[in-house]
C-alpha cells in the first residue's frame, strides 16, 4: 500500500474521480506492493480477486471515509468479475455482492458527483439483470440522472427500455430530455467513468425520430431526421454502409423534406 499512499491516497474522491483505468493501475501497485510490469502474465480476473482480497485485508485499518470508497471499489470489482466468470451461480453471486457494496457506498455518499452517478447507474443495471421489478430499476436510473446532469446514459437506458416495450409516449418523454440535454454534449473531457458515446451522438436523433413516428408526430420526426441526415453528411466516418442505407430509407416514412436536406 505504501507504494501509492506516499503519492495519492486510494480512498479519496480525488482518486476515484480519475476513473477506472487509473484505479486498475493503482490497485496493481497496492495489492501486493508489485509494480505494473510484474502483472503482465496475470489474467484480469485473477488480478481483480487479489484487489478484493487486499481490500478485505486492510478493511480494519480504514477510517469511516476510506471505508466508503473501499465499498465503491468492491462494488466495481465484483461487477467486473461478472465479465470473466461464466458459471451462472457465480455471476449471480458477484452481481449481488456488487449491488450490496455499491449500496453501502451510496448510503454514505454525501456529494452528487460522477462516482455516485456511476454507482446508481450500475445498481440499476445489475438489478435489472437480477430480475428485479422494472419500477425499482426505473427509480434508480431516474435518480441517477439528477445526480450528474451532464451524464445521459441512464436516460438512454430508459429510452431503450420503453422502445423495447413499445410504450411510445413514455419513450418520447425521456427521449426529449436526451435531445435537449445530452445530444452533442459528450462530457468525456470531464467525466471518466464509462462515458457511452451513443448517449450523446446521432443515435439520440435516430431514436427520437422513430419515437416521433410512432406517436404520429410527423413534423418533429421530419425535423429530427433532417438533423440526422446533416449529421451523416458531416460525420460519415461514424457510420457503416448499412447504417447509412437504413437512415436514408426513413425518407419514405417521414416525407419529402428529407430529400431537400441532402441538397441544403
Amino acid at each position: 500500500m505504501n507504494f501509492w499512499r506516499n503519492k495519492l491516497d486510494p480512498f479519496t474522491k480525488l482518486t476515484t474521480d480519475l476513473g477506472p483505468i487509473y484505479v486498475d493501475r493503482m490497485f496493481e501497485c497496492v495489492s501486493l506492493d508489485r509494480k505494473p510490469r510484474d502483472w503482465r502474465n496475470s489474467h484480469q480476473n485473477e488480478k481483480i480477486l487479489l484487489y478484493l482480497a487486499y481490500l478485505e485485508k486492510i478493511s480494519k485499518s480504514l477510517n469511516t471515509n476510506q471505508k466508503k470508497f473501499s465499498n465503491f471499489y468492491k462494488g466495481y470489482f465484483y461487477q467486473e468479475l461478472t465479465k470473466y466468470q461464466f458459471d451462472s451461480k457465480e455471476r449471480q453471486f458477484f452481481m449481488k455482492q456488487a449491488v450490496d457494496h455499491y449500496n453501502l457506498y451510496l448510503d454514505k455518499a454525501d456529494v452528487k458527483d460522477q462516482v455516485t452517478y456511476f454507482a446508481q447507474w450500475q445498481v440499476g443495471l445489475l438489478l435489472e439483470k437480477l430480475n428485479y421489478p422494472w419500477v425499482v430499476v426505473q427509480n434508480l436510473l431516474s435518480n441517477a440522472c439528477k445526480t450528474d446532469p451532464k451524464r445521459g446514459e441512464t436516460v438512454k437506458k430508459l429510452v431503450d427500455h420503453y422502445i423495447s416495450v413499445r410504450d411510445w409516449p413514455i419513450a418520447y418523454e425521456h427521449s426529449l430530455l436526451s435531445i435537449n440535454c445530452y445530444y452533442a454534449n459528450n462530457p468525456i473531457a470531464i467525466r471518466h467513468w464509462y462515458v457511452d458515446p451513443d448517449s450523446y451522438n446521432w443515435k439520440v436523433l435516430d431514436n427520437h425520430a422513430q419515437i416521433c413516428l410512432n406517436i404520429s408526430n410527423q413534423a418533429e420526426a421530419e425535423d429530427t431526421y433532417v438533423k440526422l441526415l446533416h449529421y451523416v453528411l458531416n460525420k460519415s466516418d461514424e457510420f457503416d454502409d448499412t447504417q447509412i442505407k437504413q437512415i436514408s430509407g426513413f425518407r419514405k416514412k417521414v416525407g419529402g423534406r428529407l430529400s431537400l436536406a441532402l441538397n441544403d
